[in-house]
C-alpha cells in the first residue's frame, strides 16, 4: 500500500481529524502496511507522527515536517539513521526493533532528549560512539543489542546529560565486575539504571567503593561510607525529632494562648451579658414600680370619681315640701359639701404607696394585691348600696306617714301642729370614723340622710382590711349616743 495524500486524508476522516492537512498536529499512520514514507508535504504543522508497524526500509519524506517533536518508527525495517537534519525541534526518537547497526546522523538534532534503540544490531563501542556528540540526550535505551565491549561504559561516562540508562540484554554486562557500582560511580548524573533508581546513598557508597585500589580497600571504603551514612541518618532523624518536638511545643503554646484568649473573651462576654441582664432587670423593676404607682393612682382617681358620683346622686334626691324639711335639706346639702371638702382634702394628704420590686415577680404580686383590694371594695360597696336602698325606701315611707299625720293633726289641733314641728326639729348626729388608729373624721347626717358609699370603703392595704368603728354623737350635747361596728347597726340606730 502506498502512503499517498489521499490515503492520509482518509485516515484523518476515519479518526475524525482535520481534513485540512496543515491544521493537524498529530497523524496516526501506524500499522497500515506502508512501504515508503511519502505524502507528508502538506502536513507542515505536525508535532507527533506515528509510523510504527509498517515496512519502511529508509527514513525519508520528512523534510517539510520541521515542527516535528516526536517520531515513532519502531517495528519497521530500517537499517540506517538518516534524513533527520530538517527536524531541528525533534525531542524523542523511537527506533526500537529495527536493523540499525550504528548510531549516526544525529548531530543535526540538537534538542534530542530521548533516544530508544532497543533490539537493533549494535555490537561494538564504535557503533555508539557518536552518542558523545549528543549533548542533550538524557534517556538512552540500548537493551537487547549485541554490545560485548566493556568500553561502552566510557561512552556513557562522556554523555554529560545522561540520567536514565537501560543496558540489559547486552553481553558486556557479564564481563564487567560490580557492573552497577561501576556505572553509577562513573556516570555522575545517572538517576535511573536498568530496573531501579539510583539514590544518593547508593551513589555515595559506589563512589567510595571506586576509590579503593584493591578489592579489600574498596569493600572497606564502602563499609566506612555506609557507617557515615547511617550516623548521618541517625543525626538527621534526631534533628527531625527535635524539630517536630519544637513544632508540637509551639503548637501547644499557641493552643494554650488561644484557649486563654478564648476564655478571656468568653468571660468578658459573660460579664457583658450579666451587666446587660442586670440593667434589664433594673429597668423592668422601675417599669413595674411605675406601673404599680400608676395603678394605685388610677384607683385613687376612680375612688374620687365614685365619691363625686355618689355625692351628686344624693344631692339630686327629692326634698320635702314642708318648710322645716326644706331648711333641713338645705343644711343637709351644706353639711354634705363640707364632708366632701374634708374628704377631698384628706384624700390629697393620703401618702402614695411606694413599691420597689426586686424582680419582675413583684409586679404580678402588686397586681394581685390590687385586684384583691378592688374585690373587697366592690363587695363593701355592694353591701352599702343595698343598705342604702333599703334605708331610702324606709325613709320615704316614714316621710309619707308623717305628712299624713301632720295633715290630720293640723285640722284638729292647731297648737299640736307647732309642737309636732318642734319635735320634728332636726336631730343632728355626728358619725366619727376611727380607721386603724388614725385621726377621726366627723360627718354630720340627718335622720333622713343616708350614709355615703365612700365612708365605708376600706383602704388598699397589705393586710386584710377591717371596717372602722362608728360613734353616733348628739350635736346638741356632744355626747356619744351609740358605738356601732357594722353599717347595719348605724342604719338601725338612725331609724
Amino acid at each position: 500500500m502506498e502512503m499517498t495524500p489521499k490515503e492520509l486524508k482518509n485516515i484523518c476522516r476515519k479518526l475524525r481529524l482535520y481534513s485540512t492537512p496543515f491544521v493537524n498536529d498529530v497523524l496516526y499512520a501506524h500499522y497500515k502496511g506502508f512501504k515508503r514514507i511519502a505524502g507528508l508535504k502538506e502536513y507542515t504543522g505536525l508535532k507527533v507522527l506515528y509510523l510504527e508497524g509498517n515496512g519502511f526500509s529508509k527514513i525519508e519524506g520528512l523534510d517539510d515536517c520541521t515542527q516535528l517533536k516526536c517520531l515513532y518508527l519502531q517495528e519497521n525495517c530500517l537499517e540506517k539513521i538518516e534524513n533527520l537534519e530538517a527536524l531541528s525541534e525533534l525531542d524523542s526518537l523511537n527506533l526500537c526493533q529495527n536493523f540499525i547497526r550504528k548510531v549516526e546522523n544525529l548531530k543535526g538534532n540538537p534538542k534530542l532528549n530521548t533516544l530508544l534503540l532497543a533490539k537493533n544490531k549494535l555490537t561494538s563501542c564504535e557503533d555508539i560512539e557518536e552518542l558523545t556528540e549528543c549533548k542533550h540526550v538524557s534517556v538512552l535505551d540500548i537493551q537487547n543489542n549485541y554490545l560485548n565491549d566493556p568500553g561502552v561504559i566510557d561512552v556513557f561516562e562522556k554523555m554529560p546529560s545522561l540520567k536514565v540508562l537501560y543496558t540489559k540484554g547486552n553481553p558486556f554486562i557479564k564481563s564487567v565486575k560490580n557492573y552497577r557500582k561501576t556505572v553509577i560511580s562513573r556516570c555522575k548524573n545517572l538517576t535511573y539504571l536498568d530496573d531501579r533508581p539510583v539514590f544518593e546513598d547508593e551513589r555515595r557508597m559506589a563512589e567510595a567503593w571506586a576509590t579503593g585500589a584493591t578489592e579489600s580497600e574498596k569493600k572497606e571504603n564502602e563499609k566506612k561510607e555506609r557507617d557515615v551514612i547511617a550516623a548521618e541518618k541517625k543525626e538527621k532523624e534526631r534533628k527531625q525529632f527535635e524539630w517536630f518536638g519544637s513544632i508540637l511545643e509551639n503548637a501547644r503554646k499557641e493552643k494554650a494562648e488561644e484557649d486563654a484568649k478564648k476564655a478571656a473573651d468568653t468571660a468578658a462576654e459573660a460579664a457583658a451579658t450579666a451587666e446587660a441582664a442586670a440593667a434589664a432587670a433594673e429597668e423592668a423593676a422601675r417599669e413595674a414600680a411605675a406601673a404599680a404607682a400608676a395603678a394605685k393612682e388610677d384607683e385613687y382617681v376612680k375612688e374620687e370619681e365614685k365619691q363625686k358620683v355618689a355625692g351628686e346622686a344624693s344631692s339630686a334626691e327629692p326634698s320635702s315640701t314642708e318648710p322645716s324639711e326644706i331648711s333641713g335639706s338645705v343644711s343637709e346639702d351644706e353639711e354634705k359639701q363640707k364632708i366632701l371638702a374634708d374628704e377631698t382634702s384628706e384624700d390629697e394628704d393620703v401618702p402614695t404607696l411606694e413599691i420597689v420590686p426586686e424582680a419582675v415577680a413583684a409586679r404580678s404580686a402588686a397586681q394581685r394585691a390590687a385586684e384583691a383590694a378592688e374585690a373587697a371594695q366592690n363587695a363593701a360597696a355592694s353591701a352599702m348600696l343595698s343598705s342604702k336602698r333599703s334605708e331610702t325606701d324606709e325613709d320615704e315611707y316614714i316621710k309619707e306617714e308623717k305628712k299624713a299625720s301632720s295633715v290630720e293633726s293640723s285640722s284638729l289641733e292647731p297648737s299640736s301642729v307647732e309642737q309636732s314641728e318642734e319635735e320634728e326639729e332636726e336631730v343632728e348626729v355626728r358619725v366619727v370614723k376611727k380607721a386603724f388608729g388614725g385621726q377621726g373624721e366627723t360627718t354630720t347626717v340627718n335622720q333622713t340622710n343616708t350614709i355615703k358609699e365612700d365612708e365605708l370603703l376600706v383602704e388598699d392595704l397589705d393586710e386584710e382590711p377591717e371596717l372602722p368603728d362608728l360613734e353616733i354623737v348628739d350635736t346638741n350635747t356632744d355626747q356619744v349616743i351609740q358605738v356601732v361596728t357594722e353599717p347595719v347597726d348605724l342604719i338601725d340606730e338612725l331609724d
